[in-house]
């Protein structure tokens, strides 16, 4: 096989006889990978391939750049022998359903390029949808001076953040915000820090390894400190003090029974303590949500739609208190968002991702 159309071939009829959900997706990604381009690139690639390819002896090559290679086989041709032994390794580790995310090493979430292991649960299109829930709504608020926090930045956390997808993509499109990204495992953080280093965001945000909320709760009270010492000229800092606009968490929601039987990908290689959210997949929003009202920032007043349901305007001195947004899986938003009722937040939203599926819930402290 000389043609990179029957690598693709061959590679898509491998892939799809180990049960692989997507194989010609997969093994256009995986040459790509080999081939230091991405798949868009590898297109271009193949087509020049193609319009340029030339016989030699008994053999079709094509150097990098579509040019012809002649004589021996040249170390820098495209389709020689050290490409073709790392393919196909890579082709039967993705038969064997290894994540297709950990051979490439890094994936992209929301526009930032985060390296991705066994160390932390594999970002998802879901996830980004929690995000950008996350984001509109900060806007609104910063729009309406709801996200103003009066001398500091404003303040926000990650819980459960893993590869720290989350909390990065938060400091990525809302630059004003000082973001913590917890985890209960020092190898998830590790991972983080590195992405952090690799964006640039590391000023911006940080990591506490701890269970739940605790590393939230010392973050908090250290800055709440410093807010309340006076600084050499005398200034002090009450945003600092006031509490987090933004708590967000991915937690675990998949029912312990339910774990087994996750694709091969997710419950081969993704950390169990990522997964698990107990016998109904709600023990820790259980944990989570009548927590996390307190350390969010206190409201002063209505949001536009509650004062438009009880029939007055909004007065104009009204914000919003600090909102917590969650992911949550298939047909569990009904009992979260009565969490969230009976724990006193207000504003409760329910947002759909692409597929249709409620998958974010979201509400205000009052």
């Amino acid at each position: 096989m000389n043609s990179p159309k029957e690598w693709l071939e061959r590679a898509t009829e491998i892939l799809r006889d180990g049960g692989v959900p997507s194989p010609r997706w997969d093994a256009e990604i995986l040459l790509g990978q080999v081939l230091g381009c991405r798949r868009g690139d590898l297109s271009f690639l193949l087509r020049r391939w193609r319009a340029e390819v030339r016989k030699v002896g008994d053999r079709q090559v094509g150097d990098r750049t579509g040019g012809l290679a002649t004589g021996e086989e040249r170390e820098d041709t495209v389709w020689n022998s050290r490409v073709a032994e790392r393919y196909w390794a890579l082709v039967q580790r993705r038969a064997a359903r290894e994540p297709l995310q950990h051979l490439c090493g890094s994936w992209d979430f929301m526009g930032l390029e985060l390296a991705v292991d066994r160390r932390a649960l594999i970002p998802r299109p879901e996830t980004e949808v929690l995000v950008e829930t996350v984001v509109r709504r900060l806007k609104e608020m910063a729009a309406e001076k709801s996200a103003d926090s009066a001398g500091g930045p404003p303040l926000a956390a990650d819980v459960g953040t893993g590869t720290g997808a989350i909390a990065l993509a938060l400091a990525h499109f809302c630059p004003e915000f000082r973001i913590l990204g917890t985890d209960i495992s020092a190898d998830a953080l590790d991972l983080a820090s590195a992405n952090a280093l690799h964006l640039g965001l590391s000023e911006r945000v940080e990591f506490a390894m701890g269970d739940l909320l605790k590393p939230v709760e010392a973050w908090l009270g250290r800055r709440r400190q410093a807010a309340h010492s006076a600084g050499p000229s005398g200034t002090r800092l009450p945003g600092e003090a006031a509490g987090l606009v933004a708590l967000v968490s991915n937690p675990p929601y998949i029912p312990t029974a339910d774990v087994a039987s996750l694709q091969p990908e997710v419950a081969l290689h993704d950390p169990r303590v990522a997964l698990d959210g107990g016998a109904d997949g709600l023990d820790f929003y259980r944990r989570l949500i009548p927590r996390a009202l307190a350390l969010l920032r206190q409201g002063d007043g209505k949001s536009p739609a509650t004062a438009e349901r009880e029939g007055h305007s909004r007065r104009g001195g009204d914000r919003l208190g600090g909102l917590c947004a969650v992911e949550v899986g298939s047909g569990q938003a009904p009992e979260v968002a009565a969490l969230f009722r009976q724990a006193g937040y207000n504003n409760i939203s329910v947002t759909k991702d692409l597929s249709g599926v409620d998958r974010v819930v979201l509400g205000h402290r009052a």
